[in-house]
């Protein structure tokens, strides 16, 4: 209503959306609670130190996970405005603004996340073989992010174009360029999510510590001769090195080989992908028509070739219900 009704739009101030935000995490936590003081009956606080030790022991390794992998997804804008005087603030504006749908595209890998994990936990502690899921899981994300990231190579501009007026196709190649490192990201949600149901904390955490390195040495070298798009690149490469040893470690765990034939899928659907949208560069038709053809015919293409299965996403769904 802030942002799209009537009046408000015209008068509308940052301000506004702080104090609608948090009014609105303050009556989901009253309404939560609210629930919780109701099926429970009565809540007592006691201050129990020696379960408190044992919970902080117990919770540290996923506290410093969670600030690993902050510090190299979110450190690089903070780099951009400090290490550029001058264009830092417009710069680290430009990757703010493509960043931002990199983090709504993330939100599809968090659901999945949210439904493996319960998943993998439990076949692990039944000695279940979680291979299938995983190979599934990861098809679907990396496959469908891969797809997104050819899809904004050829119409990155126009979309970032079309949500900020004040864009320019240096803006455009920015988007295009971060958006490789979605794959990478996805593989987080899927191999990550297998190391931390599987217990294997420490691996991840060594992963993502040399990751957080890396991201820190690259953009202190790359920002200062290519700014903004030395970011995404820096960023291109913490997610590959991440993802390639989450992949590794995650197979080591489970003694099985590489999924090659999943590797080989999602080639297919690439290469596929690539010649139907370069097919559209040749068509005269507006962007937005020639956007969704592209997206509907690389879909078709992915159930075809089965990096997507229906089927499969159900059954998952309905086994995470029925636990």
């Amino acid at each position: 209503m802030l942002l799209f009704g009537g009046s408000f739009k015209e008068n509308f101030t940052i301000s506004w959306f702080v104090y609608a935000q948090t009014a609105s995490l303050g009556i989901t936590l009253l309404l939560a609670g609210g629930a919780v003081l109701y099926f429970a009956g009565k809540i007592q606080f006691k201050s129990d130190w020696s379960n408190i030790r044992k919970m902080f022991k117990a919770t540290f390794p996923y506290a410093l996970l969670g600030v690993f992998m902050t510090v190299y997804y979110r450190l690089d804008g903070v780099m951009i405005e400090r290490m550029l005087p001058e264009a830092g603030p417009y710069q680290a504006g430009v990757y703010a603004a493509c960043y931002r749908l990199l983090d709504a595209a993330n939100i599809i890998g968090l659901l999945f996340a949210g439904l493996l994990l319960p998943l993998f936990s439990r076949m692990l502690q039944k000695t279940e073989d979680p291979s299938d899921l995983l190979s599934f899981s990861f098809r679907v994300l990396v496959g469908g992010a891969v797809m997104v990231a050819i899809i904004l190579r050829f119409f990155g501009e126009p979309v970032v174009d079309l949500l900020y007026s004040e864009s320019t196709p240096y803006w455009g190649k920015v988007l295009y360029t971060l958006f490789w490192a979605f794959p990478g990201v996805s593989v987080a949600y899927t191999y990550g999510t297998l190391l931390v149901a599987g217990g294997q904390l420490k691996v991840f955490n060594i992963i993502t510590f040399v990751a957080m390195l890396l991201n820190i040495g690259l953009n202190m070298l790359l920002i200062p001769q290519m700014e903004a798009l030395g970011a995404t690149y820096a960023t291109i490469a913490t997610q590959l090195l991440a993802s390639t040893g989450m992949i590794y470690f995650a197979h080591q765990f489970l003694k099985k080989p590489l999924p090659v034939f999943d590797f080989f899928r999602i080639g297919l659907l690439s290469i596929g992908v690539f010649a139907i949208c370069q097919a559209s560069t040749y068509i005269s038709l507006q962007w937005e028509i020639k956007l969704a053809l592209v997206s509907i015919i690389g879909t078709i293409m992915a159930f075809m070739l089965r990096v997507f299965e229906w089927k499969a996403l159900v059954g998952m769904v309905k086994q995470r219900g029925e636990g």
